[in-house]
């Protein structure tokens, strides 16, 4: 996760630099305002064998934050030592400080919800048969 307001070129450095690190095979990137400029840049910067690969969202942020948020509490687990990494901190804190009723109060917290919101979908609609298969 890089969660931050650092900036798209400070961003992108940072999540190439993970990709190395961690030997990433795959990541995916909601290709949406800055998300196309971000896409952009680190299929660029790609000097790895990780597959970037990106997608357009066309629901609205509240729609599909409201649609995955049963998800996102029933199936992502986080880690307990967030508080080790800065970047996961800030994401897990207001990730769990989001609250669906709490109005304007919720503005600055919404881009951790929303790329669960986004990884819900994509990972829905990606292993359906997966996720939904009785025989498993």
């Amino acid at each position: 996760v890089v969660h931050s307001a650092l900036g798209i070129e400070s961003n992108t450095q940072r999540i190439m630099d993970r990709i190395r690190k961690y030997k990433t095979e795959r990541i995916v990137v909601e290709g949406n305002g800055v998300g196309v400029a971000l896409l952009y840049q680190l299929r660029t910067l790609n000097d790895t064998k990780c597959i970037i690969e990106g997608f357009h969202e066309r629901m609205p942020k509240d729609a599909k934050i409201n649609a995955f948020h049963e998800f996102v509490l029933d199936h992502f687990i986080f880690d307990e030592k967030y508080r080790d990494n800065p970047d996961y901190k800030l994401f897990v804190s207001d990730l769990v400080a989001y609250r669906r009723d709490g109005g304007t109060e919720n503005n600055h917290r919404k881009d951790a919800i929303d790329v669960c919101a986004s990884a819900s979908k994509y990972i829905k609609v990606k292993y359906k048969s997966m996720l939904y298969n009785s025989s498993i």
